[in-house]
Formats: C-alpha cells, structure tokens, sequence
C-alpha cells in the first residue's frame, strides 16, 4: 500500500476546511503558526519538508485525522533522515558512553532523547500510552522513535519492556554538524513554547528560568565554557542517584553578545580610500 505524502495531504485538508471556512488562508495559517506565510506556502507544496514541531499544529489547525497524521509522521521521518543505518559506535569513557557524530541523527531532536529518558521513569510499564501522557506526545510517533532507538542500541529489551540501555550518553558537538545544531536548535525551541504557554502557577513553579550578562576576557570565557559542560555533568550524575518522576532539560548559551572590535589604522600607515 502506498503511503500519501505531506503535502498532497495538507492540501487536500486545506481545501476541505476551506468548504466550512471561506476566509480561511495560508497568511492566517501562518500567523498562528508563528511562521512566514512564504515558508508555509513551500510547505503546503512540497518545496520544503515541514519541520517536526509544526506537524502536530499543522494538522490540528487542518483537522487531520490521525490516519493521515500518521503517514505525515511516516514521511517526516524518512525526509529529515531517521534512518536506523549501521549499528551504533559507542566508546565507554569514564562512566559515559561516547557517541559517534555519525550517529547523532538518531537524537538530533529532543523527543527521541526524551522518549529515552521516559524509559527510566517510576511507574513506566512499557506501554506507549504512559510515554504519551508523560510528553504529550502522539503513540505512532513514538513507536517509530522507539523502534529506531532500538535499533541503534540505545534501548534495550528487559523483561520484554524496552528501556534505556545506560544511564549516560555523551554525543561530541565541537565540530559544526547540522544534526548538532538542529539538535540545540529544537531544545531551546521548545524551551521557548513551553514558556509561552506556562501560564498557570503550577507550570511556572516547575521551571527555573536565570539569565545573566557581565563581562569576561577570551581566557576566562574558555574556562568558564569547561566548568559549564562540568557542571551539566554533574548535574545528570546527580540526578541519576535518586527514584526519577520526570526528565528535565537543562539548556545553557553562553555567547558574545559584543562583536570583535574593528583593527585601526596602523601609525603612518596609509588607508585606502
């Protein structure tokens, strides 16, 4: 049986709502989906593959039923690279299972590690309903997620329950892949929604959001970048020592917000006008 692709669903969906919604349009779509109505248009043609933190917004705006959602996610995860491939190269370090770059595609996003993390949970049982209601996440997506996962050798079957292979992963990011960039991309991404939403009081006591700027030489910025990735660590060690109840991310940007001052005129030198 041949499966639909993205866009030949969306827009037959967009032509059905259109029927009950005359005024509907792709710059109103747009709009609530935080996006350029452009990047929406490439979209909805095919031009440019839909990212997966918009699909379940996008169909739900569509009102696409959870047949087709499921062949968009099918899909999706074919066109931005989801693909089991050879078997993992991990390296035991100090504690740590040290992943190959070439394998940071099976976690450039941050669903398949939260999924992983889900795995360790008090009260998980296995079942894709309990990963579901944990991150609000859809049972098909996660079953493909799991299945990939399992492939690669990041869960492992227990008592027939798939769960996390190792306590801790650490994937090399100082070389500037795309996967590692869509990665960080997508958690500081849905760092950013979750905080546009977390309006009731419970949600907001469940975050602690800090932010500071000072000033800091070239020097001490490279040792202060060593004690940030020691201090992660340490922090994922801690945690692993208790019962868990929920995941947690952690996301810290420690950047330049000057720029490199422009080199001056050398004394008797002669600029170029």
């Amino acid at each position: 049986m041949s499966i639909e692709l993205p866009p030949g669903i969306f827009q037959r969906a967009l032509e059905k709502k259109k029927k009950d919604f005359p005024r509907l349009s792709v710059r109103w779509m747009a709009r609530k989906l935080n996006v350029s109505h452009v990047y929406l248009s490439y979209i909805l043609k095919g031009t440019r593959p839909v990212p997966f933190d918009m699909v379940e917004d996008l169909c739900e705006i569509l009102d696409i039923d959870d047949e087709s959602r499921s062949e968009i996610y099918v899909n999706t995860f074919k066109i931005h690279g989801y693909n089991p491939g050879a078997k993992s190269s991990v390296v035991r370090v100090h504690g740590w299972n040290l992943v190959s770059l070439k394998d940071f595609d099976v976690i450039s996003r941050w669903e398949p590690m939260a999924i992983l993390l889900v795995t360790r949970l008090n009260g998980y049982d296995g079942s894709l309903d309990f990963i579901s209601s944990r991150l609000k996440l859809p049972r098909f997506f996660i079953q493909s997620v799991l299945d990939i996962l399992h492939k690669k050798g990041f869960v492992i079957e227990v008592g027939g329950i798939l769960k996390a292979s190792e306590k801790y992963f650490e994937f090399q990011s100082k070389s500037s892949k795309q996967s590692v960039r869509k990665y960080h991309r997508s958690v500081v991404n849905y760092a950013r929604n979750l905080m546009d939403h977390a309006v009731d009081e419970r949600s907001l006591e469940r975050r602690h959001i800090v932010s500071g700027a000072f000033t800091c030489s070239k020097e001490n910025a490279l040792r202060l970048k060593i004690k940030i990735n020691d201090f992660l660590k340490e922090c994922i060690e801690e945690g692993a020592t208790t019962s868990p109840d929920d995941v947690y991310q952690l996301a810290v940007q420690f950047f330049p917000v000057t720029t490199e001052p422009r080199q001056k005129d050398a004394p008797g030198s002669l600029a170029q006008r």
